[in-house]
Protein backbone atom coordinates (compact mmCIF):
# COMPACT_ATOMS: atom_id res chain seq x y z
CA UNK A 1 0.00 0.00 0.00
CA UNK A 2 1.15 3.55 -1.37
CA UNK A 3 1.45 6.35 1.45
CA UNK A 4 -1.06 7.97 -0.24
CA UNK A 5 -3.27 5.13 0.20
CA UNK A 6 -2.52 4.41 3.26
CA UNK A 7 -3.34 8.05 4.59
CA UNK A 8 -6.50 8.61 2.40
CA UNK A 9 -7.55 5.22 4.14
CA UNK A 10 -7.27 6.28 7.61
CA UNK A 11 -8.53 9.94 6.83
CA UNK A 12 -11.81 7.97 5.30
CA UNK A 13 -11.69 5.79 8.93
CA UNK A 14 -11.31 9.08 11.15
CA UNK A 15 -13.82 10.70 9.47
CA UNK A 16 -16.56 7.62 9.52
CA UNK A 17 -15.33 7.46 13.15
CA UNK A 18 -16.14 11.17 14.02
CA UNK A 19 -19.85 10.44 12.29
CA UNK A 20 -20.35 7.24 14.06
CA UNK A 21 -21.37 5.84 10.51
CA UNK A 22 -21.14 2.22 10.16
CA UNK A 23 -19.67 1.85 6.51
CA UNK A 24 -22.53 1.19 4.94
CA UNK A 25 -23.86 4.64 5.98
CA UNK A 26 -20.84 6.09 4.80
CA UNK A 27 -20.79 4.55 1.72
CA UNK A 28 -24.42 5.41 1.14
CA UNK A 29 -23.35 9.78 2.11
CA UNK A 30 -20.61 9.01 -0.36
CA UNK A 31 -22.66 7.59 -3.02
CA UNK A 32 -20.42 4.75 -3.56
CA UNK A 33 -21.27 1.13 -3.60
CA UNK A 34 -20.33 -0.59 0.12
CA UNK A 35 -18.14 -2.77 -1.50
CA UNK A 36 -15.98 0.26 -3.36
CA UNK A 37 -16.05 2.45 0.26
CA UNK A 38 -14.72 -0.78 1.98
CA UNK A 39 -11.96 -0.93 -0.59
CA UNK A 40 -11.15 2.09 -0.48
CA UNK A 41 -11.34 1.97 3.76
CA UNK A 42 -8.74 -0.65 3.31
CA UNK A 43 -6.05 1.32 1.23
CA UNK A 44 -6.87 -1.51 -1.46
CA UNK A 45 -7.95 0.50 -3.99
CA UNK A 46 -5.01 1.18 -6.64
CA UNK A 47 -4.73 4.87 -8.33
CA UNK A 48 -7.55 6.48 -6.76
CA UNK A 49 -9.19 9.75 -8.22
CA UNK A 50 -9.08 12.54 -7.19
CA UNK A 51 -12.31 13.30 -8.44
CA UNK A 52 -13.44 10.27 -5.71
CA UNK A 53 -11.89 12.31 -2.76
CA UNK A 54 -13.04 15.20 -3.75
CA UNK A 55 -17.14 13.42 -3.14
CA UNK A 56 -15.79 12.12 0.28
CA UNK A 57 -14.46 15.43 1.35
CA UNK A 58 -18.06 16.92 -0.22
CA UNK A 59 -20.42 14.52 1.51
CA UNK A 60 -18.49 15.18 4.73
CA UNK A 61 -18.67 18.82 4.61
CA UNK A 62 -14.90 19.55 4.53
CA UNK A 63 -12.79 20.60 0.88
CA UNK A 64 -9.68 18.88 -0.44
CA UNK A 65 -7.27 21.17 1.88
CA UNK A 66 -8.83 20.36 5.26
CA UNK A 67 -9.24 16.17 4.03
CA UNK A 68 -5.79 16.36 3.26
CA UNK A 69 -4.24 18.60 5.95
CA UNK A 70 -2.41 17.13 8.95
CA UNK A 71 -5.21 17.82 11.60
CA UNK A 72 -8.22 15.82 12.30
CA UNK A 73 -10.85 18.42 9.94
CA UNK A 74 -13.95 20.17 11.80
CA UNK A 75 -17.09 18.54 10.17
CA UNK A 76 -20.66 19.97 9.76
CA UNK A 77 -22.98 18.01 11.46
CA UNK A 78 -24.20 15.34 10.00
CA UNK A 79 -27.55 13.92 10.21
CA UNK A 80 -27.30 9.73 10.41
CA UNK A 81 -28.71 8.10 7.47
CA UNK A 82 -30.30 5.07 8.50
CA UNK A 83 -28.57 1.50 6.63
CA UNK A 84 -29.93 0.82 3.55
CA UNK A 85 -32.10 -2.26 3.43
CA UNK A 86 -30.95 -5.51 2.41
CA UNK A 87 -33.31 -8.39 0.52
CA UNK A 88 -33.67 -11.04 2.11
CA UNK A 89 -32.76 -14.05 0.42
CA UNK A 90 -36.20 -16.32 0.15
CA UNK A 91 -35.14 -19.94 1.19
CA UNK A 92 -37.32 -21.86 -1.01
Amino acid sequence: MSDASQFIAGRLRQLRAQTAFSQEQAADLVGVTFKYYQRLESGRVLGIRISTVEKVAKAYGIDLDAFFAKRRPKLRKLKALPPPHRKRKSRT
